[in-house]
C-alpha cells in the first residue's frame, strides 16, 4: 500500500485581515487534499463573490467551518464548507525565512497569541520612547557622528508599480524610495542616524538621480 503524496501550491497573500501572523507579501504554502481540519487551522477559501480569503477556523459544525481573520474583531459571516475549501496553509516564506505555520487549537492559537504579545509589548516601548526620539531628531549631531560611519549602499528596481530604490546596510534593507510616493521610508532608528536630503532620488521618468 502506498500514500499518494498530497498536493500543495503556493500562493501570495495580501491585505492586512492576518496580521501580525502574515504580512503582505508572504508566499503561502497550501495543502490541497487536507483530510482532517481543527480549530486553529488557518485555511485558503472562496467566499461568496469567489475571492479567495485566508483567515483562521475559530469553529466547527456539521456544516463546516467558522473563520475569522486574526486582525479582524469578528467572525466571518457564513460558513465555509467543502466545496468552497481551497486547502491549509502549513508554511509561508518570508524574506529568505522559511517559517512553519502551526494548526491545531494549541499550536495556531498561542503563536497568534505570541505574536500579539510582541507587538503590544512594541506599541509600549515605541510610545513610551516617542517623547525621547523626538526631542534627538531635533539635533543633527547624531548624522553628523554617526551618518559617515553606517556607509548604506542602494539598489534599484524598476518595478510594474513603479521605479523603487532600497537602502541597505550588510544585507538589512534599512529604507526604501518610492516613486508612487515621491519620497524616503527609512526604518527607526536610522533616520535619526542618515540626511535624507543626501539620498538618491527618482526623476520623473524612474531613473535615480543624486541627493
Amino acid at each position: 500500500m502506498t500514500n499518494t503524496p498530497r498536493k500543495n501550491f503556493t500562493v501570495r497573500y495580501t491585505g492586512p485581515s492576518m496580521r501580525p501572523t502574515l504580512q503582505p507579501g508572504d508566499l503561502l504554502t497550501v495543502e490541497e487534499e487536507c483530510r482532517r481540519l481543527l480549530i486553529g487551522d488557518i485555511i485558503v477559501f472562496r467566499d461568496d463573490e469567489g475571492q479567495s480569503i485566508v483567515h483562521r477556523i475559530v469553529a466547527m459544525d456539521q456544516a463546516g467551518v467558522k473563520t475569522k481573520g486574526d486582525n479582524n474583531s469578528e467572525p466571518d459571516a457564513g460558513t465555509v464548507d467543502r466545496e468552497r475549501l481551497i486547502g491549509r496553509v502549513t508554511a509561508m516564506v518570508r524574506g529568505k525565512r522559511i517559517i512553519t505555520i502551526r494548526g491545531g487549537f494549541l499550536s495556531g492559537r498561542a503563536y497568534r497569541g505570541v505574536l500579539l504579545a510582541l507587538k503590544r509589548c512594541e506599541w509600549f516601548l515605541v510610545r513610551r520612547l516617542h517623547p525621547l526620539y523626538r526631542g534627538i531628531a531635533q539635533f543633527s549631531w547624531p548624522q553628523k557622528v554617526f551618518g559617515a560611519l553606517l556607509k548604506p549602499r542602494f539598489l534599484y528596481f524598476n518595478k510594474p508599480e513603479g521605479a523603487e530604490i532600497q537602502m541597505l546596510i550588510d544585507r538589512r534593507v534599512i529604507g526604501r524610495y518610492l516613486q508612487a510616493e515621491n519620497g524616503w521610508q527609512i526604518r527607526r532608528p536610522y533616520r535619526l542616524l542618515i540626511n535624507e536630503t543626501t539620498l538618491p532620488r527618482l526623476t520623473g521618468g524612474g531613473w535615480p538621480k543624486a541627493g
